[in-house]
């Protein structure tokens, strides 16, 4: 990716390079960044960033170092059960916290995900479970009965909630290259029968890239999270996952329009950074 930046004068060189952010904290996503894993991204963000805060819900609040040790637990349970084979997990649960570990869980485990969101018809849900043929269900009590009726006879589940205490929540350590499956999507099917897309690591870190260095995500940051279980959704949670921001979602449809413009005035005012000036992000 080429800079703009080397064509100008010494005097405006400097001057941008004080307004990549406001707090002047951004760093550039390098192209051989790209070459590495989701959660290899990831664990090298919660290291830098352990308290900051990853994810923030009406339910719950996590900061990276919890989110991380989460999600370990996740993966340390699919590998102890499963073993490191490649295989696709359907996550069956609503858009919270333990949705976005469980996301991070299975590509811990050297897996790929679907995301099967509980709000959506269950012929549909059905249809995509059938299409991918996942065998694999990770879900919670709350859900249990509908991923039951999903997986028919010969589907798996597993209860992210019933996951044993001594099940540690240390970084598995699996490499996981960049080629590696990271999550399939379905389209609309607007314009006819929905189609799964499958989407690499390094694809989707590609994108990551492009976004950051765009708009200029650091650490100060915050991003908003209203849709779901969309491409869109899934790239803008890593958007701020993979540079140390903090994701603030809303269940839109539970919450309605009504409860968003509050929602977004009082996350705008929510100190999270030590800096004097930081910013909300918010995308559709």
């Amino acid at each position: 990716m080429s800079d703009l930046s080397t064509y100008l004068p010494a005097e405006q060189q400097a001057i941008r390079a004080k307004c990549f952010h406001p707090s002047g904290a951004f760093v550039e996503f390098r192209n051989e960044e790209v070459e590495q894993s989701i959660t290899d991204r990831f664990e090298k963000i919660v290291r830098q960033f352990p308290d900051r805060i990853a994810v923030r819900t009406r339910n719950e609040t996590l900061s990276y170092a919890e989110l991380n040790a989460m999600a370990n637990r996740i993966a340390h349970s699919l590998l102890e059960r499963q073993g490191r084979k490649t295989e696709l997990v359907a996550v069956l649960l609503e858009k919270d916290v333990p949705q976005l570990a469980a996301m991070l869980g299975v590509m811990k485990a050297g897996k790929f995900f679907l995301i099967l969101d509980p709000s959506f018809p269950k012929a549909r849900l059905a249809a995509m479970l059938e299409d991918s043929r996942a065998k694999l269900v990770l879900t919670n009590r709350d859900h249990r009965f509908l991923a039951c009726e999903l997986a028919k006879g010969d589907g798996q589940l597993i209860d992210c909630e019933n996951i044993a205490p001594a099940v540690p929540c240390e970084n598995p350590g699996f490499a996981i290259p960049p080629k590696a499956l990271a999550f399939i999507n379905y389209t609309s099917g607007s314009t006819g029968e929905p189609k799964g897309l499958l989407r690499t690591h390094r694809m989707i870190l590609h994108n990551i890239m492009l976004r950051t260095n765009l708009v200029h995500v650091c650490e100060h940051d915050r991003i908003s999270l209203l849709s779901s279980g969309t491409s869109n959704a899934i790239t803008n949670t890593f958007l701020a996952l993979l540079n140390g921001a903090g994701l603030f979602s809303l269940e839109l449809k539970k919450e309605g329009v009504i409860r968003l413009a509050g929602w977004l005035s009082d996350t705008k005012m929510m100190p999270i950074s030590t800096k004097p000036i930081s910013r909300l992000i918010v995308f559709s």
